[in-house]
């Protein structure tokens, strides 16, 4: 039996985006439980990348530590660069921690298709 749960869709969009960064961080989220759910609730899990610091900087440091990238983080923007002129990721954002969100689930798209 599907369960079906009354989200817009910015819900859907950030949790397909924490899903995304959780797959990076090489944390589970759960994929069993989505064979049985047509839309989730996101309180079903609790991936709070897009409004805990705490838990976005564990992904900015993992970013950071490669050795490749650097992540610079100014007020209401992030930077995403590999200093080669190959990547260079500028968001604006209403906020600093939207901002940061978006330039680490886009760095993220970009590495998966650029690393495999």
């Amino acid at each position: 039996m599907k369960t079906y749960l009354n989200l817009n869709l910015k819900d859907i969009k950030t949790m397909e985006d924490n899903k995304l960064i959780a797959d990076f961080m090489g944390k589970e989220w759960h994929k069993e439980f989505f064979k049985d759910v047509f839309i989730i609730s996101p309180s079903n899990i609790t991936y709070k990348f897009d409004t805990d610091w705490n838990w976005l900087m564990e992904v900015v440091e993992k970013i950071n530590n490669t050795g490749r990238f650097e992540v610079i983080i100014q007020y209401g923007f992030c930077y995403i660069t590999d200093g080669l002129g190959e990547l260079t990721l500028s968001l604006p954002e209403k906020n600093t921690i939207y901002a940061v969100h978006k330039a680490v689930v886009e760095f993220i798209k970009w590495y998966n298709e650029n690393n495999r």
